[in-house]
């Protein structure tokens, strides 16, 4: 399964809400809600945030809750 790059708008998206993915993931979730409330407090984070989101989807691709999660994902941007 083919993970959007680091650079795609997406991983933004969802850090800032124009997005929203139903992840099921209890690490992804936890991740996502750092992140969006880093973003709340700070804005100027928000391509760290992102970069630090896809790869959290990089590098625990393997695992079958993020599978499902990048799923969501991935039907979201199409």
């Amino acid at each position: 399964m083919e993970i959007p790059q680091q650079a795609s708008n997406v991983w933004a998206d969802i850090i800032s809400g124009v997005k929203v993915v139903p992840f099921e993931s209890i690490t992804v979730r936890t991740v996502l809600g750092f992140a969006q409330l880093e973003y709340k407090r700070n804005p100027s984070t928000l391509k760290l945030l992102a970069s630090s989101f896809y790869l959290l989807f990089e590098k625990n691709r393997a695992l079958p809750s993020v599978q499902k999660d990048l799923e969501k994902l991935l039907s979201e941007v199409n």
